[in-house]
């Protein structure tokens, strides 16, 4: 409330001298009712700001000074007012000194909040008070004042401020600024000019309209201070002679508030002219919120801060304003983290409404910084759909060990995790770095059984099993007190760690886990695990002593048998339980209860096969349960040939049409086609049809799990019709929306509405390579990352009016669903064109939707900020395609996922991005021993155990050559931790000089060492490297795959293949050297080229065209069959000269002139649109070129930008010929 209030009474003093005297300043008349003379003087005097020299008019330090204080008397805060001013008619003291009186006014806390409101309501009130007008005597009462509020809103719209400052945008910052400042220290404001009175006091306001209100009994600031004197204010105006401990701030020239809250320093000057504070600290926490509700921007003019709006700031200063809980400069923690509370609470009130979404929360943990929502409110709702990615952000807003136990937001969100099914490598990569405390809680929280459920999941207690592994706990470790009381008193539990210990590495630190597990003698528990001990201590273990394991749940039975065995040939002791173990065995099969299926048989037969100390016993058992080793089909053996698979005829009903409707009952289908047809023809007139087509049509695709429908819209009359069939036969034939769209079109388009038709098998071979050669096409990151962000939400490719061609749409639709399951046809949407995409997951459209839809730029370009799942997904793709030779197994794999797949439900998302993935598994035949071992170095190399270059190589051979994704995902942070140890070089080196007699496992190790390479940033390319390379041509030719690949333009491969040919080196890239200069290679130099692989064939088929002024159609040529492609061998040493062996002719007829991939029969290819590469360059727009990605605004804080994130590394960009760039050889943003 602001005006006229009344009457308020104030405590008051006269502070100065009488005319010749010779004793120094003291208190010559004051009042002597709520505050004594005596307390009046120690207030003015320890506030005081120097003694002026003189006047001083048109100075900077000009008379008069005015000084607010903050002092507590008899446990009552009071607000007072010092006012030094240069008297009109000036005495002396008895050494001719002229006497500068200081009237001092004050009044509690409590009343100046309600009455006053601001230091310049103060001001005004007692500014016409002179000291002739007060009584001359110590003693009287109180002096009664008229006064008017004025509240922190009417300061904040006020103009009297701006002149501090360059402007009101600028003072507005500064005062920001200032208040984060003041936080952590005192601050000096040293203004370049010179500014009036009534302009420094209502800047004081503005900056304290920035704190809490509560924060005023601490605050104490001045209109002028001597800095080269000991002070006791917290904020003034003074010169800037470098002096104190305050830090200096030029409110013309204020930092951001994101450099506070970012800086590393704590003391000096920084451009801007103030001392910077680290985020960590108080202060820097304060100044991240403040950006965070203020809107500051990022993109703002200079990179300064500039509020939103003051609508915004309003709302600050509102809610500070209300705050009147007492705050201490001494415990600067209760400002932040009341600011923080003040924040989070409300996004998460926002979020809850409605008019905010969960990313929005998300942003706001990622961006800000430790601390930023103390009370926990934003993390309940994550539990909606949490990310794996949610886990880094509980771990780094909440690190414990404070917040740590049950409470613990990690503990919850792994337990909904484990619930959804998240596979459990990428759960325990993220709890890599938490503290121990925090581990304990979630192991603890893990062997609790779910809602509903009598036992712990299977994924749970194998997740315990690993973060315990891990942990390595000792029975004194109270963290884990309760774990092991829980596993103590739950011998089958205490079984399945153990058991998933031996799995992960037979052997390895168990002996620490029974001593943690150290049971009483007459435990189950002992009972259970005492085999294990037995064996452990060299003792075997006799046939009574697996009686116990026996009673646990018979499903367990078989693997507890399986464990033992495997740990007696770890620690080559097969004698020991083989006779214990082929009792059982025998009493089971001879019983019947223990039966033998082929699957178990297996299982048992590879396990005794590993057994060759006791080869008599071991053939016995396997005799027993019919396992003996079958003999080998040639038919079974590598390199037999694959038949083609057989076309699958599917049902068709129809709509719109002369026939009838296959299911008339079906309305649910019908609707779903009516709410998802096309559009031919936008509202805008400056849309445009594409040229040659006089009748435009545009399709659509639409899915609801049972059944799936292709619309046709059409211009000339406007109609429509549609084609359907059941998804079951559907799916079986691949699953490919798109050609199934083309198919019905084609066939409308001749006049039939036939009642069948036939679609080509899952796994055949021409449309594999062909759909292979289509994502090439495009270039395979930009595809790549179109199908991860539809697991995000929606997605629109805008092309602006000019529609591309619907052929070209098509081709680049069948390109995107090539890299996702087939499966997902059975909820997807699609529409080649759509003047409204909101009903679609994926539509073409003409300009950026306003609505929370991802927007990717036409034609689509390698592009960076991907987060959550949809970056996951992306990641794995480019780490799966990058170890392979070819795009065709990832696209075969994904075809042969024809389960059902609703991308809405994040059961299914998570299942796309885990081990369920085919295209993301281990290449051929597991060697799951191998990698158990080279996961356990890792993890010891992580842990500062055998940290040494040969151990990181020997782990990183087995993980690149036979890992799945996720094991290459764990070779990177292995990787990583070499880059940070200064010794990345040597280990990329020596993979790349590694001998392997399996040239496939060789080749998969190379291509690995060339991508950690290209993504890791590191400490320069030193010319061991470079000269590895040189001795690997395999690795070097790799290279320039990986780079095109990754979208990377012509003149950045020419760079890079300039710098490996130095001296001379490397003549296999002789080939590529010529084309990246449009010169003609020799035929020579290309079959020296082709015989590193179809990889290489296919860099040397898109740069050929280059030789030429015609441009050729993109994937003018049609790729090999996967199965002629895979055997050809990347060599390891320099390839021979002679030629390549000739492969076999296809048995169909070859087109006279290579035929467009993807294109329809009877219609001629269309032209290329601007910005695509005409010679298929993976992506190419000229060099260097870069995505134009648009999507919707995130949370604070995310932004879709290039560069290194050190949550998600593998998206960081890559090292460069010369030294590490965070761009490459040519500056662009790396994928």
């Amino acid at each position: 409330m602001n005006g006229p209030t009344g009457t308020v009474e104030l405590d008051w003093a006269l502070f100065s001298k009488r005319p010749g005297q010779r004793d120094d300043y003291t208190v010559i008349a004051a009042s002597a009712a709520r505050v004594r003379p005596a307390s009046l003087a120690k207030m003015i005097t320890y506030f005081a700001v120097g003694q002026p020299a003189g006047p001083a008019p048109g100075q900077p330090g000009a008379l008069p000074w005015v000084t607010f204080t903050a002092a507590t008397v008899s446990g009552t805060p009071y607000i007072g007012i010092a006012i030094k001013e240069w008297p009109a008619a000036p005495t002396t003291d008895a050494t001719g000194r002229i006497i500068v009186p200081t009237r001092f006014f004050c009044l509690p806390e409590v009343d100046f909040h309600r009455e006053l409101g601001s230091y310049l309501a103060f001001h005004d009130a007692v500014r016409d008070v002179a000291p002739d007008g007060l009584p001359s005597q110590i003693g009287t009462g109180l002096l009664a004042l008229r006064v008017s509020r004025l509240d922190r809103r009417t300061v904040l719209a006020s103009p009297a401020w701006e002149p501090v400052g360059a402007g009101r945008a600028a003072s507005l910052r500064a005062a920001l600024a200032t208040a984060a400042l003041l936080v952590e220290r005192p601050v000096t404001l040293t203004p370049a000019r010179v500014v009036d009175l009534r302009a420094r006091v209502s800047y004081l306001d503005l900056t304290a309209a920035m704190l809490p209100a509560g924060a005023a009994g601490a605050l104490a600031a001045s209109t002028w201070a001597d800095v080269r004197a000991s002070q006791q204010v917290r904020l003034a105006f003074g010169d800037d002679l470098g002096a104190g401990e305050a830090a200096r701030l030029d409110p013309a020239r204020p930092p951001s508030l994101r450099q506070l809250a970012t800086a590393s320093g704590t003391g000096g000057a920084t451009a801007a002219g103030a001392s910077t504070i680290g985020a960590t600290n108080a202060g820097g926490r304060y100044a991240a919120v403040l950006a965070h509700l203020v809107g500051a921007s990022r993109s703002a003019p200079g990179g300064e801060d500039e509020p939103a709006t003051e609508r915004l700031l309003t709302g600050l200063v509102e809610a500070l304003a209300a705050d009147l809980t007492p705050r201490a400069f001494s415990r600067p923690q209760e400002f932040a983290e009341h600011l923080a509370v003040t924040a989070a609470t409300s996004l998460a009130a926002a979020v809850r409404s409605g008019s905010r979404s969960p990313r929005d929360a998300r942003g706001y943990l990622a961006s800000m910084p430790v601390g930023s929502d103390p009370s926990q409110c934003l993390f309940p709702l994550l539990l909606d759909g949490p990310e794996p990615d949610d886990l880094r952000l509980a771990l780094r807003q909440w690190p414990g060990p404070g917040v740590a136990g049950s409470t613990h937001p990690a503990t919850a969100l792994v337990r909904a995790f484990v619930g959804a099914g998240v596979p459990v490598g990428i759960i325990e990569e993220r709890l890599t770095d938490a503290p121990t405390p925090v581990r304990a809680a979630v192991v603890a929280a893990l062997l609790e059984p779910q809602s509903g459920e009598t036992a712990p999941r299977e994924d749970a207690v194998n997740l315990a099993a690993e973060l315990i592994r891990g942990s390595q706990p000792g029975r004194d470790d109270d963290d884990w007190a309760a774990v092991r009381s829980r596993l103590l008193a739950a011998p089958e539990l205490a079984l399945l760690i153990v058991l998933r210990h031996i799995e992960a590495r037979p052997g390895v630190g168990l002996n620490n886990l029974f001593r943690w597990l150290e049971p009483g003698p007459s435990s189950r528990t002992a009972g259970v695990l005492k085999p294990y001990r037995l064996l452990a201590d060299k003792r075997p273990p006799a046939a009574a002593d697996l009686t116990t394991l026996t009673l646990v749940d018979p499903a367990v039975v078989d693997r507890a048998m399986q464990a033992l065995v495997s740990l007696a040939a770890a620690w080559r002791l097969p004698r020991y339980v083989l006779p214990a173990v082929g009792g059982w065995l025998e009493t089971e099969t001879q019983s019947g209860q223990l039966h033998f299926g082929p699957r178990r048989k297996e299982e048992w037969r590879a396990l005794l096969e590993r057994l060759d100390e006791e080869r008599a016993e071991r053939d016995r058992l396997l005799r027993l349960i019919g396992a003996l080793p079958p003999k080998q089909s040639k038919s079974l053996l590598k390199g037999g040939k694959g038949r083609k698979a057989a076309p699958v005829t599917v049902a068709l009903g129809w709509l719109g049409g002369t026939q009838a409707v296959l299911r008339t009952e079906d309305r649910a289908l019908t609707e779903l086609v009516l709410s998802h047809l096309p559009t031919v023809t936008d509202a805008d007139p400056g849309a445009a049809r594409s040229p040659g087509e006089p009748d435009a049509t545009e399709l659509s695709f639409a899915g609801d799990g049972a059944g799936v429908a292709v619309a046709i819209a059409y211009s000339a009359s406007g109609g429509w019709r549609a084609g359907h069939t059941e998804f079951a036969p559907f799916v079986a034939a691949g699953g490919r929306l798109v050609e199934f769209c083309e198919t019905v079109h084609t066939r409308l388009e001749t006049g039939g509405e036939p009642g069948s038709m036939t679609l080509p098998g899952v796994a055949d071979p021409l449309v594999v390579a062909r759909l292979a050669g289509e994502v090439a096409a495009f270039g395979f990151a930009a595809v790549a990352r179109v199908a991860a962000r539809l697991l995000e939400g929606p997605v629109v490719i805008v092309t602006g009016p000019d529609r591309p061609p619907l052929r070209q749409r098509l081709t680049f639709l069948r390109a995107v669903f090539a890299l996702l399951p087939a499966g997902v046809s059975a909820s997807m949407t699609v529409a080649t064109w759509a003047a409204d995409p909101s009903p679609f997951r994926l539509a073409f459209t003409a300009r950026t939707p306003s609505t929370d839809t991802t927007a990717v730029r036409w034609p689509p370009r390698p592009d960076d900020g991907l987060h959550g799942l949809a970056g996951i997904y992306a990641d794995r793709l480019g780490w799966a395609r990058a170890l392979s030779e070819g795009t065709e197994p990832i696209v075969g794999q994904l075809a042969a996922m024809t389960d059902a797949v609703t991308l809405d439900d994040l059961a299914d998302r998570l299942a796309l991005v885990g081990g369920a993935n085919q295209a993301f598994g281990p290449p051929g035949e597991s060697r799951p021993v191998a990698l158990a071992t080279a996961r356990e170095r890792r993890r010891a190399i992580l842990a500062g155990r055998a940290d040494t270059v040969e151990a990181m190589v020997r782990a990183l051979v087995v993980l690149l050559a036979d890992g799945g994704v996720a094991d290459v995902e764990a070779a990177y942070r292995l990787a990583d931790r070499a880059r940070q140890q200064g010794r990345l070089d040597d280990v990329l080196a020596a993979l790349l000089r590694r001998s392997e007699a399996d040239r496939e496992r060789l080749a998969r190790v190379h291509r690995g060492a060339v991508r950690l390479g290209l993504i890791l940033p590191g400490e320069g390319l030193r010319l061991v490297l470079r000269e590895a390379l040189q001795a690997t041509p395999a690795a070097a030719v790799r290279l320039l795959v990986q780079l095109d690949l990754d979208g990377r333009g012509p003149g950045e491969l020419a760079e890079w293949s300039r710098w490996l040919r130095a001296d001379g080196q490397l003549a296999d890239l002789a080939a590529f050297d010529a084309l990246l200069a449009d010169q003609p290679a020799s035929e020579a130099a290309r079959t020296r080229a082709e015989a590193y692989g179809p990889d290489a064939r296919a860099l040397l088929q898109r740069l050929a065209p280059r030789e030429s002024a015609v441009p050729a159609p993109p994937a003018a040529r049609l790729p090999e069959p996967a199965a002629t492609e895979r055997s050809d061998a990347v060599p390891t040493e320099p390839a021979p000269t002679e030629p390549a062996p000739t492969e076999p002719a296809p048995t169909e007829p070859a087109p006279t002139e290579p035929a467009p991939t993807g294109a329809v029969p009877g219609v001629p290819p269309p032209a290329e649109p601007a910005g695509v590469a005409s010679a298929g360059s993976g992506g190419w727009a000229g060099d260097g070129a870069q995505a134009t990605t648009a999507h919707s605004a995130g949370g604070p804080g995310e932004q879709a930008v290039a560069g290194t994130n050190p949550d998600e590394p593998w998206r960081s960009s890559g090292w460069r010929p010369g030294g590490w760039s965070a761009g490459g050889p040519s500056g662009g943003a790396g994928w």
